[in-house]
């Protein structure tokens, strides 16, 4: 099966968990970081961010791969594209 999200899609649904976390307007350009802080352990908004956008990568057929370690200090316009690609 191959990957059916676009990057307008991955970036759409990014950005809908980001602004449900910060309650405010995502700018996909500033690091993701902006919007997913706050919270401890495994139940903190870059955790249940991260495995929302893996989810959405793997109902849509696409490979899951490790994210890169700094994700959060990435913006969507730069992770988006990169899990994307790197997922097909």
């Amino acid at each position: 099966m191959s990957c059916k999200v676009t990057l307008d899609q991955l970036k759409f649904e990014m950005r809908g968990y980001a602004e449900t976390f910060s309650k405010k307007k995502v700018d996909d350009n500033k690091p993701l970081k902006t919007y997913l802080s706050g919270g401890n352990g495994t139940a903190n908004p870059q955790c249940i961010f991260k495995a929302f956008i893996k989810y959405i990568l793997e109902r849509g057929g696409c490979v899951l791969r490790p994210w890169p370690g700094t994700w959060p200090d990435q913006s969507i316009s730069t992770l988006a594209p990169w899990l994307l690609f790197k997922s097909s």
